[in-house]
Order: structure tokens, then sequence, then C-alpha cells
């Protein structure tokens, strides 16, 4: 029995040895594992880094504030119908020039009896647009007032009889709004944009008016007084106010006009006209909003016209009709 108490003493004492057959890693390659574990580690937090990672976040919000800064000439420009019933047609201003009238050949053909065949035009101009009158029979009215020529801004009502043509796009900030220079017209409800003082558009420089009656300016060639230009037929414009006055009021004062004999009187009227040196024959009238001057035939009666210049509304006033023997 004493000797089986040793021999088990000495089995304790004895350090544990390895199994028969298995390899043992050794300390160095342990260390080894070890390391290439952590770098997994390492790398596998990288490629499984969440999708609200704070750099992330901050490229997303970058790319979605580039969206505001879009540049408004770039806007999309369209122009919405709107006919005497109210129904409501949009058409995009896609093309360099877009044609409106009451021919159906144009781009927006408007059947209104007070529309032209060619009424107007909206012109591309770079970024922004400008609505032109073709020199129509009842002009166009922008905001109330009428004008031959604009700049077209965001929310523009452009009036053409019954119909309603409201202008959607770009607005040029540099260019000053002309039509907010004066009191809108009565009966209207559209308010123009304010404006800073100075803003209205001036004149600029202007040549004084030539007369035209002794030499054409189309051929240079001399005019017989009280004569069109026998070279290329140009009338002066004292010439057409005394044609118009020979035609039209003293032909209805005349008997002689009611039983057709005028034209037997009609020279004898267009040279003591001409003589008339008290009679202002040719008209020169300013406009009151730019200065521009015009120069007229005097029709001796009240008329209304579109500035050349600024496309305001110049009158012309009423003359006392000169009386011929």
């Amino acid at each position: 029995m004493a000797e089986e108490r040793e021999q088990e003493d000495q089995v304790k004492e004895e350090p544990q040895t390895a199994q028969e057959g298995v390899e043992q890693p050794e300390a160095d390659d342990l260390a080894l594992a070890d390391d290439d574990l952590a770098l997994a580690d390492e790398e596998g937090v990288e490629e499984e880094q969440p999708a609200n990672f704070p750099e992330e976040i901050a490229v997303d919000s970058a790319a979605e504030g580039s969206d505001e800064g879009e540049d408004p000439g770039q806007l999309e420009a369209s122009i919405t119908v709107v006919d005497p019933e109210g129904a409501e047609t949009v058409f995009a201003l896609d093309r360099a020039v877009t044609n409106i009238g009451r021919e159906e050949s144009n781009h927006i053909a408007l059947p209104d009896p007070k529309c032209s065949r060619k009424h107007f035009v909206i012109e591309m101009s770079g970024d922004f647009y400008n609505a032109i009158d073709l020199n129509s029979t009842n002009g166009i009215r922008v905001n109330g007032y009428k004008v031959t020529r604009r700049r077209l801004r965001n929310d523009d009502v452009i009036t053409i009889g019954k119909h309603k043509l409201v202008y959607n796009g770009p607005t040029d900030e540099s260019e000053p709004d002309e039509l907010a220079n004066e009191p809108p017209p009565k009966g209207t409800s559209i308010t123009p944009s304010p404006i800073g003082e100075g803003d209205a558009p001036e004149a600029p420089a202007q040549v004084e008016f030539v007369d035209d009656t002794l030499n054409c300016p189309g051929c240079k060639g001399e005019i017989p007084p009280a004569s069109a230009c026998p070279n290329c037929g140009y009338k002066s414009f004292r010439f057409r106010a005394i044609e118009n006055f020979a035609d039209t009021i003293a032909r209805d004062g005349s008997l002689l006009g009611g039983l057709g004999l005028w034209k037997l009187k009609r020279s004898k009227v267009m040279q003591q006209a001409w003589e008339r040196e008290d009679v202002e024959w040719v008209l020169t009238v300013a406009c009151d909003k730019c200065g521009w001057k015009h120069r007229l035939v005097n029709e001796f009666k009240a008329k209304c016209f579109p500035c050349e210049h600024c496309g305001a509304e110049v009158s012309a006033p009423v003359h006392n009709t000169p009386k011929i023997d």
C-alpha cells in the first residue's frame, strides 16, 4: 500500500504532457495569430461602417445644398393663356422666338377679335425674355400699361382683348421695372413691382429733326414746293399734312367735293395751304415720361401712340383747323 501511495504522489508532481499525436502551437505562433485577429477586427470595422457616419452625412448635406444655389436664369419659362371663360393653357417658351397672334400658324393662336394676325412675339434674350409688339392694331398691355417692348418679369400679365397671358419664368433683377414709374391705370387691380428713385429710363441723345421739304432724305434730290419727290416719290411731313387736309377737311367743306369735281380745286387748295405759314402742319411732341421727341403729321384731331423709346402712351394735342378760301 505504501508503494501505491508513493506512485500517486509522483504522478501529481510530474507536469502534464501533451497528448500523443496532437501538435501544440509554439508561443511565437500564438503571438502572430493574435496580431492577425486584431488586424482583421480593425479592417472589419471600416467595411461595416454605418451609412449615417458623420463624414457621409457631411457629403450628403453638401450635395443637397448645391440645389439651393440654382441659377434663376436657368429656370424654365412658360406662358399661361387664360381665355374669357377662365380656362388655362400652359405653353413652354422653348424657342428663340415665340409668335403669338390670331392666325393658326402662330405658335400660340388667340381667337380674339382684338388680336391681330401677327400680334407680338416673345423673344429669348440670353437667360431672359422680351415681349415685342409687331405694330399690332390694338397693341399689348403689360400689367395694365400699353407697351411696345418689355423685359418680362415673373407674374407679368399681358392683356390682349379678353385674353390674359401670365408669364412664369426668370426675372432680370438688374433691369428696373419701368412700369412702376406711374400709378396704375384706373380699373386695374394689378400692382407693379416698386423700384427706387432715379430708375426711370433716360432718353438717349437725339438728333434734331431736319427739314425734309427741300431735299429728299432718300435720293438726296431736290423737291419742288407743294410736291412729292419727282425721283423716288418721297413725301415730306409737311406735304403729307397738307395732302391729308385737302383730301379730308377741305374737301368735305366744299360743294365740289360732294359733286365729285374736287380734283379741279384740289391743286389750288394744296398751293394755298402750302403758302400758309401760320399753320403748324408738322408737330413735335415730346414724351412726358422720358422726353423722347416725335415728329408727327398734324391730322387736326386727338390721337395717342406709343413712345418709340420707352413705350409709354403719348397724346397729340388738338389744333384748330385752318380755313382756305
